[in-house]
């Protein structure tokens, strides 16, 4: 840093004169050793000044991330929200006509009537967990992956949205797709936000179409989603992974989901990318570092 690069000088400018023969004193009054003294002292004020502010503001920007990585979810959530409804409503609709059934004619409270019952409790646990997974506030552990399983998960979770259920979708997966290691709540974020976005872009298409595709390709395992929807000009491509850039209008979009879904990716030391042509669709590429076949 700048506090010892003055450090340094002024050390070797002491020496220097001392070798000379000059005396303790008057190196001490020497003005150009005073000057480089002071000036060392602030550099060195001026660094501890400095790390104590990176230090802040990274504590600032992360603290900044996990708010913006909860707001994505709390808003896919609030997108799924009457789809989830629908989800748990079926099977207490269910429990309850069972119920009053048993209640009206207690001798049909007999075991397939209460596996019924159970069958629909555990339904809607897995509907609980699966909403609390996903709004998990931190990105979770790393562990090994299998790359289909992970996908297929993202997709599930997309069964609440309304969007989704009016869209064809077309799995490609690949038997041999591999594993990964991963952080499964980071990826889970990705790959819902991603394919939101190819919702939101196929909402005027007649006849919208997903293509989900997984497939091993070298070192990497690859995800790739395709939508049919209107395409992103060439201007807009470069930035679609800046931070609170937007092509949506104002209030549904802020602009952080893909900039977080590249900063997640990256940090799984994988990569993320984007073709795009206006009128026929858009391909997002994901790419893991693969562990081998499955």
């Amino acid at each position: 840093s700048l506090s010892f690069v003055v450090a340094g000088i002024a050390c070797l400018l002491y020496g220097t004169l001392f070798l000379k023969g000059h005396s303790v004193s008057e190196l001490l009054q020497s003005e150009i050793l005073i000057r480089f003294s002071l000036l060392w002292v602030g550099a060195l004020f001026a660094s501890l000044v400095t790390r104590e502010v990176e230090s802040e503001v990274d504590d600032l920007k992360h603290q900044m991330q996990s708010y913006w990585l909860r707001s994505e979810k709390m808003a896919a959530l609030g997108q799924m929200a009457a789809g989830i409804t629908h989800e748990i409503a079926n099977p207490l609709a269910s429990m309850d006509s069972l119920l009053q059934l048993m209640q009206r004619r207690p001798e049909k409270a007999d075991v397939k009537g209460i596996e019924t019952l159970r069958t629909q409790v555990t339904r809607i646990n897995q509907i609980v967990r699966q909403m609390t997974t996903f709004a998990h506030p931190g990105d979770g552990n790393w562990e090994i992956a299998i790359v289909n399983q992970m996908v297929e998960a993202a997709l599930d979770m997309l069964r609440f949205d309304a969007r989704f259920r009016a869209v064809q979708v077309e799995r490609q997966f690949d038997p041999d797709a591999g594993k990964a290691r991963v952080i499964p709540h980071a990826m889970q974020q990705v790959l819902v936000n991603v394919i939101t976005n190819a919702l939101d872009a196929m909402a005027e298409t007649p006849g919208p179409k997903l293509i989900v595709k997984t497939e091993a390709a070298g070192k990497w395992c690859t995800i790739r989603v395709t939508d049919n929807g209107h395409g992103i000009r060439d201007e807009h491509l470069q930035r679609v992974f800046e931070p609170f850039f937007t092509t949506k209008p104002v209030g549904k979009g802020t602009g952080v989901g893909l900039s977080i879904s590249y900063r997640l990716v990256k940090k799984q030391s994988g990569e993320i990318g984007v073709t795009s042509k206006v009128g026929e669709g858009t391909t997002f590429t994901i790419r893991l570092p693969a562990l081998g076949p499955v």
